[in-house]
């Protein structure tokens, strides 16, 4: 089923939703609306955010599966506090995205991004790739980083714990 955001909300709120909480099997669309994914796990078919946000916050871990894809377009996914775990075969990310870690959010994301421009900007906290990045990626702060056996830093900055990009 596709299910789009018609209003800014909870994840777990129907109101959020045009038809009821997304679940196995749906497509998700938000688009110019801002989600908080406040489950402690869902899986969908797909994610489609543009001008969106989709927020994981929350003092529990909180994982999401998609089991098809998760594009964006314009489109942001911020990450604060906590441990979160991002699952996907492919995620299509277009100049102009951008990926917001902070305050000790530490995220793992299996998945094999396509496309490059993509921003992240990483606050205290820490990005695990396990997939494929594409090296035109624009990382802000401090980045550690395992791609192919190549190993070595992207920006280097202070007060950040980093990216790490491997197998």
């Amino acid at each position: 089923m596709n299910i789009s955001a018609v209003q800014n909300g909870d994840w777990s709120d129907p109101d959020t939703w045009d038809n009821g909480v997304p679940g196995a099997g749906d497509a998700v669309s938000i688009e110019s609306f801002t989600v908080t994914f406040d489950v402690v796990s869902a899986t969908i078919q797909s994610l489609f955010l543009s001008l969106g946000e989709l927020i994981f916050t929350g003092a529990v871990i909180r994982t999401l599966t998609a089991t098809s894809s998760i594009s964006l377009d314009a489109g942001t996914i911020s990450f604060n506090g906590s441990d979160y775990t991002l699952i996907a075969p492919s995620i299509n990310s277009q100049p102009g995205d951008i990926w917001n870690a902070a305050n000790g959010a530490q995220v793992l994301i299996y998945a094999v991004f396509s496309n490059a421009g993509i921003t992240f900007n990483i606050t205290d906290s820490a990005i695990f790739f396990h997939g494929d990045l594409p090296a035109a990626a624009d990382v802000r702060e401090g980045v550690t980083y395992d791609n192919g056996g190549r190993v070595g830093e992207l920006e280097a900055g202070g007060g950040s714990t980093g990216i790490i990009i491997g197998e």
